[in-house]
């Protein structure tokens, strides 16, 4: 997770001078700060301009401010990206309910289909939702049962989530 740190008083003097700054090299945000002031010690009084960001939902930077849980999202120890496809759904305030939810939503990422509802049609009959004989397994329909189920469930680039959380 990083960002391009500059000012607005050297963006508005015509410079676009900062410095690509990593979160995970910093503890906290206290710390980040420290250091962007620190890169910028030549203002009295920095004004932080984030005018780029790698790894990092929209959501949690704008130009001007950094969630202040961001940290929260830095050591986070789970599949961030599947921590991040949650987080598109739009559905919390804060980071934190985000990851609270999205420890109880999040069920797998489901295998390579061409469609999502075969994938997800597959993942129900593997996982023992439906008791489906070997001998006729050639013959099931995996899309339709995945549009039958499907309104449980949210599907984000690739990674399942359960909608009654």
């Amino acid at each position: 997770m990083k960002i391009y740190v500059g000012t607005f008083k050297k963006y508005n003097e015509g410079s676009l001078f900062g410095r690509w700054m990593d979160l995970e090299d910093y503890y906290d945000l206290y710390e980040f700060y420290m250091a962007c002031r620190e890169l910028h010690q030549d203002e009295d009084d920095p004004e932080f301009m984030f005018q780029d960001f790698e790894d990092i939902p929209d959501s949690l930077i704008s130009e001007s401010s950094i969630d202040e849980d961001i940290y929260e999202l830095v050591h986070f120890e789970g599949d961030l990206e599947a921590l991040y496809a949650f987080i598109s759904l739009g559905n919390y305030n804060c980071l934190s309910d985000y990851i609270e939810s999205f420890n109880y939503a999040f069920l797998t990422k489901l295998e390579s289909c061409n469609d999502e509802l075969t994938a997800l049609g597959y993942w129900a009959a593997e996982g023992g939702y439906y008791d489906i004989p070997e001998e006729l397994e050639n013959f099931v329909d995996y899309e339709k049962i995945g549009a039958s189920i499907q309104y449980d469930y949210n599907i984000i680039n690739g990674y399942l989530f359960n909608n009654h959380v």
